[in-house]
């Protein structure tokens, strides 16, 4: 008994150990590589480590405002819990359908955290998420978040069911955004590129897979 615990703790080890370590992208990183000003800066579409935020730079005639969004600094930074952060995203508005929309690839299972805030101290707003490009209409939903009030950060919680992106949109009023994690439950096994039965067993205290006759290890190397 104790023999097949310890086998099915290895088991559980070694597929954790298979699982990407999640990566936090921060905005404040972004405005370290020079996509602010001093102050307020008006920023058009940009793409920065896998993400790209959609916005334009020219008036148009539904919105009197530009379709820009803006990095904003802060020398003493916004805290949430032992976090800080000293830069973020403002969409200054609601988004469109062409501008003020975040889009993250992602895979199917991926846990998508994301740290904001209301874009006003006196007044909660929301975000959607979706996995379509907003069409800016107001009966079009994704799953809501709402935000709390502008002098806090929250951290909120979204999980990927499919391969693809995902559209991060204001549909109403303004959020600002401070960062993106992405953890990925996929392991090295699961993405081998090969088709038909598993066989997961213990060789010589090792995990072996087995799919169409070759074997792999517990990274999904093929064992000669």
């Amino acid at each position: 008994m104790k023999k097949i615990l310890t086998l099915a703790a290895v088991l559980v080890a070694a597929l954790a150990m298979n699982a990407a370590d999640p990566v936090m992208i921060r905005v404040d990183a972004w405005s370290q590589e020079g996509l602010t000003k001093a102050g307020d800066s008006i920023i058009a579409s940009f793409t920065r480590d896998g993400i790209q935020v959609l916005a334009l730079d020219t008036k148009s005639d539904d919105n009197k405002y530009n379709k820009f969004v803006a990095i904003e600094d802060k020398s003493e930074g916004w805290k949430l819990d032992d976090l800080t952060f000293t830069s973020r995203l403002k969409m200054r508005g609601k988004s469109t359908k062409d501008s003020r929309q975040i889009i993250i690839p992602v895979k199917n299972g991926d846990k998508v955290e994301i740290v904001a805030q209301s874009g006003k101290s006196s007044e909660e707003r929301t975000f959607e998420i979706g996995t379509a490009q907003w069409d800016g209409k107001a009966d079009t939903k994704g799953t809501e978040f709402k935000t709390p009030l502008e002098s806090k950060l929250a951290l909120f919680e979204y999980n990927a069911t499919a391969e693809g992106n995902i559209y991060i949109w204001c549909p109403s009023k303004e959020v600002n955004f401070f960062a993106f994690r992405i953890t990925s439950t996929a392991t090295n096994i699961d993405n081998t590129a090969v088709e038909g039965k598993v066989v997961k067993t213990f060789e010589n205290g090792q995990l072996v897979v087995i799919k169409n006759g070759v074997k792999y290890n517990a990274t999904g190397s093929v064992i000669r």
